[in-house]
């Protein structure tokens, strides 16, 4: 019920003081659950937000890229090497997304998998590749 769970929010949101919130300061800081805390490392989990915001900023530079290499005002090669960080970036963002699928980052190679790294919820035990992010 709807109206059951806003409820029992707004009772634990009440509840807490500034001794809860400093406890659940120290909980966020031991398991290291911050967005974008590590884009480039290959290990661990992340959610599906924080995937979907990957794709995205991916999805704009290198739109941004490709419209400077049309523009031909910057030298190609300067372009060509700033897709290395770019790619990069995606790809431990996807490792990371397979990784909380239970699946090894090699499938997102898999033509149209990224959709289903958008869409499907994560395992919520720990697995090979570590604790659940959630």
């Amino acid at each position: 019920n709807i109206f059951r769970d806003a409820t029992s929010f707004d009772q634990d949101l009440s509840n807490w003081n500034s001794e809860g919130l400093n406890n659940a300061w120290a909980w966020k800081a031991k398991n290291n659950q911050d967005m974008f805390s590590s884009p480039f490392s290959f290990d661990g989990r992340i959610r599906r937000t924080e995937y979907g915001i990957s794709f995205i900023i991916w999805f704009f530079c290198l739109a941004c890229v490709n419209a400077a290499m049309l523009s031909g005002n910057l030298s190609r090669l300067i372009l060509y090497f700033t897709y290395i960080p770019i790619f990069g970036f995606i790809w431990a963002q996807g490792a990371k997304r397979c990784h909380d699928l239970g699946q090894s980052g090699l499938f997102q190679i898999i033509p149209f998998y990224f959709i289903m790294m958008i869409f499907s919820e994560g395992k919520s035990e720990v697995n090979e590749y570590g604790k659940s992010p959630k």
